[in-house]
């Protein structure tokens, strides 16, 4: 049979843009949370999209099932770093809904030190980080993002079990935005060109909430357990949340025009009270979703107002800095410079984040020293001094770049260079 034209541009968009395997880190979670081996991930990839549309069938308007069961829609996930999701109709009711590898990734890369921020032990002494830490490995995050392009961010504290909450979290917030690509075409089956593009979007985050806590509701396994309505909603609020704070610092996330954030969480909330019998149905609904609130309220403040957090942050970026140094001093004592120790160590030191800090006041002045000793040697005439520590301390550093996770030895390398 003929694929239709939406089958085709989807598979087509698809050999464009293959799926990265991703992160080591990240790929070592994903075998964990799936229970496959290595060689079947690449399968599981390519069905992410088509399990969370299943998921979201039972509970779609008659017109949008019939389009899929004709293949006049399709949706998929092509490998594109940008955190993006978008339809895209093609006339003749045929429509591409496409999420992004990098939503998947980045909306995981935000879940997980929120879930070790907010799920912890009741006396919040449990593992975890607390609301400011939650703020700066979120900053952190966006500032890889900006710079290089990637998911990237410093290590934190973070158990098994939140780690599967933050999957959770993720996968609502996926199903959710896939949910809002479908309102889009809803909307043009029912209403085209009726309304403006922020009417339009809001009609579509109503659409999307209404089908994903239908979905939750129309599974066996969910409608029993309130704790999966709970997380479908939280997931909604999630993506609105991260768009929020990527709005404040103007970085991309979602193209097109949407109503503000916090007014779409509005909406949100409203139309889940249609679906509450009661008061405190819908005080346990939220009740995730309103921990959430909390924590991003804290990177909110922390982003527009980072004084009252500058003196810890800039502590302990002083101390990060004043471990390296020392241990750059201690790997360069003798004449031959101890790697085995310094590999061994120096990731440690480089996960707890301050890139902006290591880079500056560790990075940059090792290629200083180094374009120092450079000079000397040709001013002198001589070979470079092999014994200097500025030579032998930019060489440990240098060497170690080999052994870091991408995008930072591309990034640190990148501050290496002499040239």
């Amino acid at each position: 049979m003929m694929p239709t034209p939406a089958q085709a541009y989807l598979a087509n968009l698809i050999a464009q843009y293959p799926l990265p395997m991703p992160q080591e880190v990240r790929l070592q979670e994903l075998l964990k949370e799936w229970d496959i081996e290595r060689d079947e991930v690449d399968t599981a990839l390519h069905n992410r999209v088509t399990y969370l549309l299943e998921q979201l069938q039972p509970a779609l308007p008659p017109p949008v099932q019939a389009l899929i069961a004709s293949g006049h829609l399709v949706a998929g996930e092509i490998g594109n770093t940008v955190p993006n999701a978008h339809m895209t109709p093609l006339g003749d009711d045929q429509f591409v809904v496409v999420l992004h590898s990098g939503l998947f990734e980045f909306l995981y890369q935000i879940a997980r030190p929120l879930a070790s921020a907010v799920f912890r032990m009741q006396d919040a002494a449990g593992p975890g980080i607390d609301d400011p830490e939650f703020a700066r490995v979120v900053a952190e995050i966006f500032w890889w993002r900006e710079v290089a392009g990637e998911m990237f961010g410093p290590e934190y504290a973070v158990t098994d079990h939140q780690k599967t909450l933050a999957n959770l979290l993720a996968m609502r917030a996926e199903r959710f935005l896939l949910a809002h690509e479908l309102g889009h075409v809803s909307v043009v089956l029912s209403s085209p060109g009726i309304l403006d593009e922020a009417e339009e979007e809001s009609v579509a985050d109503i659409a999307a909430l209404t089908w994903s806590m239908l979905a939750s509701n129309l599974s066996s396994n969910e409608a029993k357990d309130p704790m999966w309505a709970m997380l479908t909603y939280a997931g909604a609020e999630l993506a609105l949340q991260i768009w929020n704070v990527m709005s404040r610092l103007n970085l991309e996330f979602l193209h097109g025009v949407h109503p503000p954030a916090m007014a779409r969480i509005d909406v949100l909330r409203k139309t889940l009270r249609t679906f509450c019998d009661s008061d405190a149905m819908y005080d346990t609904i939220t009740m995730a979703a309103i921990v959430i609130e909390r924590a991003f309220t804290q990177v909110h403040q922390i982003i527009d107002q980072p004084e009252g957090h500058a003196e810890m942050f800039e502590r302990q970026a002083k101390l990060l800095v004043s471990d390296l140094r020392r241990l750059l001093e201690d790997c360069s004592a003798d004449v031959t410079p101890d790697y085995y120790r310094f590999y061994e160590a120096a990731p440690r030191l480089f996960a707890r984040g301050y890139p902006e800090q290591v880079i500056e006041e560790v990075l940059m002045q090792a290629v200083d020293g180094m374009r120092d000793t450079l000079a000397k040697a040709r001013e002198g005439g001589t070979f470079i001094d092999i014994n200097s520590r500025a030579f032998k301390q930019y060489k440990l550093l240098f060497g170690l770049t080999e052994h870091m996770p991408e995008p930072a030895r591309l990034i640190f390398a990148h501050y290496l260079s002499l040239d």
